[in-house]
């Protein structure tokens, strides 16, 4: 069954349109993997407040923490600095590029 629909005519004369509306975001896909379990939370952070882009995605569970990559691919890493055999309650980074846990 496919989600519900909103027809829309907008606009006037030569400028109108038919628009369709659609809950949700479209989501593509870019990895997939099997995780350890149930995650308790998942943070995205930048490796330094000049970077434009996240560098790592956190992914923690009850007693360990997972870190990813984010580049051309999504890989694990284990030299990132955090870690990793404990659950992180936050992640955040700080004005002087230290990443915190």
């Amino acid at each position: 069954e496919e989600t519900p629909q909103i027809y829309a005519l907008c606009g006037r004369g030569s400028r109108s349109s038919v628009r369709v509306l659609r809950h949700g975001l479209a989501v593509s896909n870019i990895a997939m993997t099997q995780l350890p379990g149930n995650p308790f939370a998942v943070w995205t952070v930048k490796g330094s407040n000049k970077e434009e882009y996240d560098k790592y995605i956190v992914v923690s569970f009850l007693n360990a923490t997972l870190v990813l990559s984010v580049g051309e691919k999504v890989e694990q890493v284990t030299d990132s600095g955090f870690n990793t055999v404990v659950q992180t309650l936050a992640v955040g980074l700080m004005t002087d590029n230290s990443l915190i846990q």
